[in-house]
């Protein structure tokens, strides 16, 4: 299983969804996790459903800071959303493989120590 995480400071780009394509196929990317797209709603939709997995689940952005994307194909692994903040993203990971379990915690910290007590 090979996880990618990345912040990559803004998703809006028409260059972004290739970008992406590149690095999963360079090092055979299974999970995806992209911290701060700075986009939401139906344009973060339409940004997912070029980047080639069958599967995403979000925390939305708060205007131009912040979100969590986690990406994944459902042949191969099987998310359930467990818990989200602002800050973080919780879920349980099967490998449809092996048929392993894991839990998967993504977080995208507050830059104030104030914000981050809250993690």
């Amino acid at each position: 299983m090979i996880i990618v995480s990345w912040n990559c400071r803004g998703a809006g780009s028409r260059s972004f969804p290739l970008k992406i394509k590149d690095i999963v196929n360079k090092y055979y990317v299974n999970i995806l996790c992209l911290l701060e797209p700075r986009i939401s709603g139906v344009r973060a939709d339409k940004v997912c459903r070029k980047l080639g997995f069958s599967h995403w689940m979000r925390v939305e952005a708060t205007g131009f800071s912040g979100g969590i994307w986690l990406l994944w194909n459902s042949n191969e692994f099987d998310i359930t959303y467990l818990t989200s903040t602002t800050q973080l993203l919780h879920c349980h990971v099967r490998d449809l493989g092996n048929n392993t379990m894991n839990l998967l915690t993504i977080v995208y910290g507050e830059t104030t120590l104030v914000g981050r007590m809250a993690l």
